[in-house]
């Protein structure tokens, strides 16, 4: 991945951070810690393949 940023990139970052703003805004964030079941999940398929 190049070090420089296009200008498409930095307008779809800015577009995803107005975004998020926009829903964050009057949200409550939830931070959930614990074991990723998703990547549980993943790494059980790969081991199996393996």
């Amino acid at each position: 991945m190049p070090d420089t940023v296009t200008g498409a990139d930095q307008h779809d970052e800015v577009l995803a951070t107005a975004i998020l703003d926009r829903l964050l805004h009057h949200c409550d964030v939830v931070p959930i810690n614990g074991p990723s079941y998703r990547l549980k999940n993943r790494l059980t398929a790969i081991e199996n393949v393996a």
